[in-house]
């Protein structure tokens, strides 16, 4: 049942739509937000804790997968030369940073900070989560990447890891203030009791078929009485599958299918099969069955997180309006050496230079279209 789809629990983003006023800026910086001034030299030190680390560069390529729905990936990294990096691939972190920017100050005004220390644990616990979420819907594919959220951001420099961190904490604290979402654990438990079947555990049993005509034989033996586990011994063309009478076991919202899982079974009647389902493997399908499908206990260990990220998506959503002000009346002045910004319907964002200017070259031996020195 793997395929890539937008997992369970979201990515925050509120980079909905960033409005910026093209102007001068000094030479050594990359962009000013409402005033406040971002260095190229902070900028680069991102740039190069990010490409020096292929792992973080995996993550990052999963996480444009999933934004696209599969449609597309990170932009390269790399430029002209071993010693540049793309402009298109610059262009897209200065988006990030752009954004995370006016989200602090949006924060600061409302008077949001600072933040607690207990906002930041439970920021990182979430960062973690949406992290191996991303991971987890990649697994299994080709673009899957080695190590868990924790051990690719033990990999990443103390600073990197801390800025994620308080971005995350603080796009929370707005989002919780515009949504109307509280994240105390009186509301995740309230929002857990109104939407309990949101969670629920499937157990489930199938049978794999990669020659369809054997389905009729299925719907024939299913007509006649014979046992769904029988007729998954007899028929499944996964010997596991056929091994343990169809039975794949129970899959509960801390699991890593539980999104495809969903997607597949969640509107089955249970103890009733399905019809064929494309499963995503060697051009298989699986008949599905539900045996049960229960309540998960918010108790179970990984559920609170799960929950709490639910909610903030409906934070996220419930607050769309007020992101889109929010950022589009923002100022902010973007390097010409980074190209210019597109308010366009079909394209909003920092359009790369086709060929920077040679005066404005970080690095000049950099001459290809498409390249930033570094």
């Amino acid at each position: 049942m793997r395929r890539l789809s937008l997992p369970l629990s979201i990515v925050i983003v509120l980079a909905l739509g960033l409005g910026l006023l093209i102007g001068g800026t000094a030479p050594t910086s990359a962009v000013s937000v409402n005033g406040h001034i971002t260095s190229q030299a902070s900028v680069k030190a991102e740039l190069n804790a990010i490409t020096s680390n292929a792992s973080y560069l995996c993550y990052m390529n999963d996480s444009e997968l999933i934004r696209t729905q599969g449609a597309s990936g990170l932009v390269s990294p790399w430029g002209a030369t071993t010693a540049s990096w793309s402009s298109g691939y610059v262009a897209n972190w200065l988006n990030q940073d752009i954004t995370n920017e006016i989200i602090h100050q949006a924060a600061q005004a409302k008077g949001l900070l600072p933040l607690s220390q207990a906002d930041l644990l439970n920021a990182q616990t979430d960062l973690l989560g949406s992290m191996d979420a991303t991971l987890n819907e990649a697994a299994g594919t080709e673009y899957a990447c080695n190590g868990t959220a924790t051990q690719i951001l033990e990999t990443m420099p103390t600073w990197f890891v801390r800025d994620q961190i308080v971005a995350q904490a603080e796009s929370e604290a707005l989002l919780v203030a515009t949504g109307g979402i509280a994240l105390d654990s009186n509301s995740v438990q309230a929002y857990y009791n109104t939407h309990t079947s949101d969670f629920d555990t499937y157990c489930l049993s199938a049978i794999e078929l990669t020659d369809p005509t054997v389905y009729p034989k299925i719907q024939a033996g299913l007509a006649a009485g014979t046992s769904f586990g029988a007729l998954a011994k007899q028929y499944s063309q996964d010997a596991t599958s056929a091994a343990n009478n169809g039975v794949l076991g129970c899959i509960d919202p801390t699991a890593a299918s539980y999104s495809s899982v969903v997607q597949d079974a969640g509107k089955l009647t249970v103890g009733v099969p399905s019809g064929p389902i494309l499963s995503g493997s060697n051009n298989s399908e699986l008949i599905l069955l539900v045996t049960s499908r229960t309540h998960t206990p918010l108790s179970k260990s990984g559920m609170e997180e799960i929950v709490r990220r639910e909610m903030l998506a409906q934070d996220a959503a419930n607050s769309s309006a007020s992101a889109k002000h929010l950022i589009t009346s923002a100022a902010v002045q973007v390097n010409p050496l980074y190209g210019h910004w597109s308010r366009s319907k079909a394209l909003s964002g920092i359009v790369p230079p086709t060929v920077p200017p040679g005066s404005q070259l970080l690095n000049s031996i950099v001459i290809t279209p498409g390249a930033t020195g570094v």
